[in-house]
């Protein structure tokens, strides 16, 4: 057995382009970390968050590679929970897919606490009030069961893995609505305050993660490493335009809604997401991730097209980001702060200003090198962990038997 994993880990056995993709993410890596020790050094003063604005990328981060891994769940365990036997082939790589990215995303609301010390505070002292708590309790729950399921599909053991996909299903409402509720219990920022916040989480977990897993499918295929049947990306496709269109309803609904309730916080975000500086984002997703990803899907035909659901894919996955960085930064332009002079950033920039500059009525976000160089780390441990554990998979064509 360690002999036949030494095999498939050689690299002569990797294809050239894997081997581009896991230099860049290991350089990736690399300045990932040095950014991290200096924002160790420094604190979150070295981020572009400020009093205004107290989350950042790290949390578009979090929100983006949870949804990624309950929508690759969501897929992974539908031919066990529900007899779907077209879907058993695709469980295990889709499984490896939920299990990366949710400690990616676990590990981004640990790099958006700061220092070190504070990771045991968490458990230490933990406050149950805070969604932040149950969301992290929830990620822990589901990685243990994630690494469950992943063992009994490669023990090929069906029973355990019929019984933990019923229980994992349920964990995907459960994981999505927590992470919802993060923003939609948070009464004093009217853009997030909505009971619709965890149905859209949901269809967007369930589109993107659908593309990831068609992505990562064409990778292994592409590495002659297992072999897709054809009736895979048809269906994905279908799961994913399906989302879609959902998605887009619900979003249209949360914007009719605030527009005609027409109060003062709810028309300046509108008015930041339509125009202002979160409108380049909007309307990215509703454009490039929702309305042509849909007129691309919508016919059978062009479903069965792996050109056209690659294309669809991959615009599906940038508009989710752009929706998770709207979405989190347009409650923050305006602070609840009424009158002048307004707040201090808190930003080492303001540090021995005494004038009347330090002051703003509104609040401003981008990210820092520090920042990006933390994400481009998680997203190259994210590819390297993707391409060691598909190595190390088994064939795709070869499902669990009794």
């Amino acid at each position: 057995m360690i002999a036949n994993v030494i095999r498939r880990m050689e690299l002569n056995t990797l294809h050239t382009s894997t081997k581009v993709v896991a230099l860049v993410s290991v350089l990736g890596v690399l300045f990932g970390l040095i950014s991290w020790v200096y924002q160790q050094w420094f604190g979150l003063g070295a981020t572009g968050m400020n009093n205004g604005t107290s989350w950042g990328l790290y949390i578009a981060d979090f929100m983006y590679f949870v949804g990624l891994s309950a929508g690759a769940q969501a897929i992974a365990c539908a031919g066990y929970a529900f007899n779907i036997k077209s879907l058993r082939s695709i469980s295990i790589p889709s499984a490896i897919v939920a299990l990366v990215m949710l400690c990616m995303g676990g590990l981004s609301v640990l790099v958006d606490l700061g220092g070190i010390e504070r990771v045991f505070h968490m458990f230490l002292s933990p406050n149950f009030a805070s969604p932040l708590v149950w969301d992290m309790t929830a990620i822990s729950v589901c990685l243990i069961l994630d690494v469950l399921f992943l063992a009994f599909l490669l023990l090929k053991k069906e029973r355990q893995a019929i019984l933990l996909a019923r229980i994992l299903v349920l964990s995907f409402f459960g994981l999505l609505s927590v992470d919802a509720w993060i923003f939609g219990l948070e009464n004093a920022k009217e853009g997030w305050n909505s009971a619709i916040l965890a149905p859209i989480f949901i269809c967007s977990a369930l589109d993107s993660g659908a593309a990831c897993v068609a992505l990562c499918l064409a990778y292994l295929e592409k590495q002659q490493h297992v072999r897709v049947e054809k009736h895979i990306y048809p269906t994905l496709a279908l799961i994913m335009v399906v989302a879609v269109v959902f998605e887009f309803y619900f979003i249209m609904c949360e914007v009719v809604t605030t527009a005609y309730a027409h109060t003062a916080t709810g028309t300046f975000i509108l008015g930041q997401m339509f125009v202002g500086s979160t409108a380049p984002f909007f309307w990215f997703e509703i454009i490039g991730g929702l309305v042509i990803p849909f007129f691309l899907m919508i016919s059978t035909k062009r479903r069965a097209s792996k050109r056209f659901f690659f294309t669809a894919g991959v615009l599906v996955m940038l508009g989710v980001f752009c929706k998770r960085i709207w979405l989190l930064l347009s409650s923050f332009v305006k602070p609840n702060v009424y009158g002048a002079p307004g707040l201090t950033s808190g930003s080492v920039e303001t540090q021995g200003v005494h004038s009347i500059g330090m002051w703003s009525p509104l609040s401003y976000y981008a990210p820092s090198i520090s920042e990006i160089g933390v994400t481009c780390a998680m997203v190259g441990i994210a590819l390297l962990a993707l391409i060691i554990l598909f190595k190390l998979c088994v064939p795709l064509h070869e499902p669990i038997k009794d």
